[in-house]
């Protein structure tokens, strides 16, 4: 018996997409990192004559995507009418994923996704100091520079995880929260008339955790669990006491032990790069250098 030939149908079965109706074999980019209240992926591709995307309304919440280059152009259809939209460089889109959605997309592209639920975006809205935020508001290729420049410096973690900080990509993501929030919830913000500070011990303590693990392998959420906050008032609190936020203020210890340990110690350069949080050598010499406008070496033969 001859089998018959494979339906229409159930080729289409065949067809593997990712979580936003993307056919995965036409992505040459598709990374993704998790971070708190949000996910947040990257996806890419150097060409598409026509693809669609389609995906049914879900509870996952809202998602907003970033373009990183231009060229990008979609069609999107609505009940009774479609639209159509130019992506430059930059621009963004929002959409609330309870919504079905399709759409027709037309050349190549690169987003920035960041995902998350409307508890999170709760989350947010109170690291914010705004009235509860459970929704972002709908937009379609405009521009957002302020994104734009959050979301590509966490284009390193994205390309490398496993050597993120996570503390690093807790302070990036809750500025990113925080400016979803206080542009698209909708929300005027509200000014907090009495700025309270940590006491000296929760000082101390958060202090000394951070310090501990100038890696940033411990959390904001961790050192704000152990000093009985919520991690937006934590963050707040710490700020008004010591007038940065915990993330500068762990650069500055490193930077700090960095050079004592340069000025009073043998260590080579890359035991100095491990004592100090940092992955490997050469990630401590661009920092140092950065920072200071000298390399490491320079800095410590100068110093002695």
């Amino acid at each position: 018996m001859i089998p018959a030939s494979p339906t229409r149908d159930q080729h289409k079965t065949e067809i593997k997409t990712d979580g936003f109706g993307c056919t995965l074999n036409r992505l040459s980019i598709n990374q993704a990192l998790r971070a708190p209240g949000m996910a947040i992926l990257r996806k890419g591709t150097p060409g598409i004559d026509l693809d669609q995307v389609e995906m049914e309304g879900s509870d996952r919440g809202f998602v907003v995507g970033l373009s990183l280059m231009g060229g990008h152009s979609r069609r999107i259809f609505h009940e009774h009418h479609s639209t159509a939209h130019a992506f430059s460089d930059s621009s963004i889109y929002i959409r609330d994923l309870s919504c079905d959605y399709k759409a027709d997309l037309g050349g190549p592209f690169e987003f920035m996704l960041f995902e998350m639920s409307a508890a999170a975006l709760a989350s947010f809205s109170e690291h914010a100091s705004v009235p509860s935020v459970r929704s972002l508001s709908p937009r379609t290729a405009v521009e957002d520079k302020v994104l734009a420049n959050l979301g590509r410096a966490l284009l390193p973690a994205l390309e490398n995880p496993a050597l993120a900080s996570p503390l690093y990509i807790e302070h990036l993501s809750a500025a990113i929260g925080t400016h979803l929030v206080q542009w698209y919830g909708g929300q005027p913000v509200t000014v907090v008339q009495r700025r309270l500070k940590l006491s000296p011990a929760h000082e101390r303590l958060a202090k000394e955790l951070l310090s501990e693990n100038l890696g940033g392998e411990v959390s904001i959420a961790d050192v704000a669990h152990a000093c009985n906050l919520s991690r937006g008032h934590f963050t707040r609190m710490f700020r008004e006491t010591t007038g940065v936020t915990p993330h500068q203020w762990l650069i500055g210890e490193r930077l700090a032990r960095a050079c004592d340990l340069l000025r009073r110690s043998e260590l080579n350069l890359a035991e100095v790069a491990i004592a100090c949080g940092f992955s490997d050598q050469s990630h401590f010499t661009r920092f140092f250098s950065r920072i200071k406008g000298v390399s490491p070496g320079s800095w410590r033969r100068s110093s002695s």
